[in-house]
């Protein structure tokens, strides 16, 4: 009759070990086959919630972000913030409007300069009379 009860736990000493193996193998496995999405390293600037009621679900964008990047031909020849830079070029043109644009900041400050009004130079309006060159003003 001792015997009977010593075998019965050796039986459930053995029975648990082999539930806790499996059980860590699991979480080991499960862990390294995590989908893409989890494999972004880190962000900043995230905005911690949305300012409208629409659920929105950036899974298929994390999704296409990490094949490109495993996938590209050469993937160092674009950074991670012109990446960026073309989501939100995209955005904006989501919306159809042909006057709603973004431009990256080199691009902006370019065009805000060209904009801007000022000019550089001696400021002369030239014309042509009787064939010669003339300052009007």
């Amino acid at each position: 009759m001792k015997s009977f009860f010593k075998n019965r736990i050796v039986l459930r000493v053995v029975s648990l070990i082999v539930v806790v193996t499996i059980f860590f193998t699991g979480v080991f496995l499960g862990y390294n086959n995590r989908p893409g999405i989890d494999k972004v390293t880190g962000l900043i600037n995230k905005q911690p919630e949305i300012n409208t009621n629409d659920k929105v679900d950036f899974s298929t964008f994390w999704n296409a972000w990490n094949i490109l990047n495993e996938k590209y031909v050469a993937p160092d020849s674009i950074n991670s913030q012109d990446k960026v830079w073309g989501a939100i070029e995209g955005l904006a043109q989501s919306y159809g409007d042909p006057y709603t644009v973004f431009m990256p900041p080199v691009e902006a400050k370019s065009f805000n300069s060209q904009i801007s009004g000022n000019f550089e130079g001696i400021g002369m309006e030239l014309d042509v009379k009787d064939g010669n060159l003339v300052v009007i003003a």
